[in-house]
């Protein structure tokens, strides 16, 4: 979400950006469950994040893959910021589950980069 005001003890034009801090790694068949499913954790992050500081990519997602993240309120409290962070995570999941099936939102060109490291 954008915020063009400065509010509270952000004296700058901000926005909530939400990221993969910890993506999913790679995972063989000789693997037992647990530690595939520990490999493919993804720990997500929420940050504000100044104007000035973006530096906008080509990798991006449509923004309806994440739209319950826009209805939550108060996101400066700590419970807001939990839960989006929860929705975050269940939403990757979803993209990722997606992206095996073909023919489902998500799979397309929109998220072929999402497994794969970024070159910058």
């Amino acid at each position: 979400t954008a915020e063009e005001k400065r509010r509270g003890s952000r004296n700058f034009g901000h926005c909530l950006v939400a990221g993969i801090a910890k993506n999913p790694l790679k995972v063989t068949t000789r693997m037992s469950k647990e530690k595939v499913e520990k490999r493919l954790r993804i720990k997500p992050f929420l940050k504000y994040v100044n104007y000035n500081h973006i530096m906008p990519t080509r990798y991006t997602c449509p923004a309806e893959a994440f739209g319950d993240v826009k209805t939550l309120e108060a996101q400066d409290r700590v419970e807001a910021r939990k839960a989006l962070k929860t929705v975050m995570k269940e939403k990757v999941a979803k993209l990722q589950g997606a992206e095996k099936e073909k023919g489902k939102i998500g799979a397309g060109k929109d998220f072929s980069w999402f497994r794969q490291r970024l070159r910058f």
